[in-house]
């Protein structure tokens, strides 16, 4: 929708994004809660009088941006709204928050594979190292935890409590007992061993690699090797026979 916003120069109808000035912090809240609602002739106005450059700051209350404000509403048409318009898909805010983390802390799962499907990052971690997998460990939404294994998540990623995503289902499953922590406990260990086997596998096929070029090159030397000792004896005879 807001595409028209910009032309190819990456301007707005008032002027380049970079010669706007800084909206006040009331009128950025209003953007970001706008965004929440899915308020879309507001924020097209924002953005038309703001500029590219003001698309990613910060609700001043909240910390949240738009993007991630319209994230953890599912407002899925939003999102790309605000994408297309030049919001940055992976932009953190002070606690390391992602659109996608938003997402997934509000278990909106259309909302999360679409921000998948515009390259956001699966495994960007906030400032305690938990990842978006944990969180949807933590929440018990299997459906997410899916998404997020296919998009490429660690399983074996740590946070700052050394627990991977089994580990926090484990301890959340302790508090909410439910069938559906058994599973995402299953599938979650699962993954970590075949990650593991993984990358055991490559390891296997480097040592390979070496021990094969290690065995050639051991073999041309002996070749090497006996082509001289052959040489030198005919080269005798020859100079005998002279």
């Amino acid at each position: 929708m807001f595409k028209n916003l910009f032309n190819s120069k990456g301007k707005t109808g008032t002027g380049s994004a970079a010669s706007v000035k800084t909206p006040p912090a009331q009128t950025v809240k209003d953007f970001c809660m706008a965004a929440g609602a899915a308020d879309k002739e507001a924020v097209a106005t924002y953005i038309a009088k703001y500029g590219k450059a003001a698309i990613d700051l910060p609700c001043p209350e909240t910390g949240y941006s738009a993007l991630m404000r319209a994230a953890m509403h599912g407002k899925d048409q939003m999102c790309k709204d605000l994408l297309d318009a030049g919001a940055d898909v992976n932009w953190k805010d002070k606690t390391g928050w992602t659109a996608l983390r938003a997402a997934v802390n509000h278990n909106r799962q259309s909302t999360a594979k679409f921000l998948i499907s515009r390259k956001a990052d699966v495994n960007m971690s906030d400032i305690y190292r938990d990842t978006p997998l944990m969180k949807a460990a933590d929440e018990g939404n299997m459906g997410i935890v899916e998404l997020l294994l296919d998009s490429g998540a660690d399983p074996r990623a740590q946070n700052c409590t050394r627990q991977s995503a089994a580990r926090v289902a484990e301890q959340a499953s302790l508090q909410r007992p439910s069938k559906a922590y058994t599973r995402i406990i299953e599938t979650l260990l699962a993954a970590e061993k075949a990650a593991n086997d993984a990358e055991q596998a490559q390891k296997d096929a480097a040592a390979r690699t070496a021990r094969d070029n290690t065995e050639q090159a051991v073999l041309r030397e002996i070749n090497q090797g006996l082509s001289k000792s052959i040489a030198v004896p005919r080269q005798l005879r020859l100079k005998g026979q002279a």
